[in-house]
């Protein structure tokens, strides 16, 4: 009777790995170039709801030496809960490792802190490749980083003050040279999700929770119980923290009522669709927010105000 109360429960335990496993439907693959001339690689997950305005966005930025792959056992709580999914190679990782001059993988080895620097163009870029495209609400952006991919985010974030949300796995104050108690004051009002292990609370953790919350964010910490668990590692030894980090993001990613409006990453000005029209813009610096509300909350003053 005992052993075929286990054989019962493997059998179930495995059935719903697979169930978890299969529901996840095929990425895109993506390729594009950044502004300063690297090939970037990505996985891109179509929604799995559609709306007619579009589904919000996620992107996830890896670790220090990983890939994109890392964050396949986050992919199916971020896609039942409604969002748009880019996973990309930072530069010198996985397969974005082109062109050959730049010498990107070895730049990874030596730790090269100007490579580091320069990594919120990858997603800049990934942010270009999804505008074209009819399923996606850019108005509406998360970001999930994994140790120095938090960076990266924070960056980049304190860059676009269109991305409503981001979760931390593993933060730190200053990885691989990128300044992330500097970038996390400047975050603002918009929520924020900082996670870690106990045994690495003593990294910075605090200070940076505090240096967000000095910056007007909405902080939410998480600390667990355990060694030897850095970033997306987590997965599979934190019970619980994909569906914790998928509910956070579908939570606080913006869907103010109102138009859109739209902003850029070189002024504190916003426009409205018609203002949109008749004024020129160079490519790529054009940021879409829910609401003039919206941008207005972000520190954005409307044209002529």
């Amino acid at each position: 009777m005992f052993k075929r109360l286990i054989c019962l429960l493997l059998a179930v335990g495995l059935v719903s790995i697979f169930a978890r496993t299969a529901a996840a439907h095929d990425p895109i693959r993506v390729e594009y170039t950044t502004t300063d001339g690297v090939k970037i690689v990505g996985d891109y997950w179509t929604p799995i709801k559609t709306t007619k305005t579009g589904a919000p966005l996620v992107m996830l930025l890896h670790m220090y030496r990983s890939d994109r792959t890392a964050w396949h056992p986050q992919i199916i709580a971020l896609e039942y809960a409604g969002f748009a999914i880019m996973a990309i190679d930072l530069r010198g990782h996985g397969e974005s490792i082109e062109p050959a001059e730049m010498n990107l993988a070895a730049r990874v080895q030596s730790r090269d802190e100007t490579l580091f620097n320069a990594m919120h163009k990858d997603v800049a870029g990934a942010y270009e490749w999804l505008r074209s495209r009819s399923d996606v609400d850019l108005s509406r952006i998360a970001i999930i980083g994994a140790s120095v991919g938090c960076s990266v985010a924070l960056d980049y974030a304190q860059r676009d003050l269109s991305v409503d949300t981001v979760a931390l796995l593993s933060p730190g104050t200053k990885y691989l040279g990128v300044d992330s108690m500097t970038h996390i004051k400047d975050f603002g009002p918009r929520h924020v999700l900082l996670i870690t292990s106990e045994e690495e609370r003593g990294g910075g953790f605090d200070e940076l929770v505090s240096a967000a919350k000095s910056g007007g964010a909405h902080v939410e910490e998480k600390v667990f119980a355990g060694s030897g668990i850095h970033g997306t590692r987590m997965y599979g030894q934190v019970g619980g923290v994909e569906e914790r980090i998928a509910k956070f993001l579908e939570t606080h990613v913006s869907e103010m009522q109102g138009e859109h409006v739209y902003g850029t990453t070189v002024s504190d000005a916003y426009f409205t669709q018609k203002q949109i029209a008749v004024m020129r813009f160079k490519p790529g610096i054009l940021r879409t927010y829910s609401s003039a509300a919206e941008a207005e909350q972000r520190g954005l003053k409307g044209r002529g105000k």
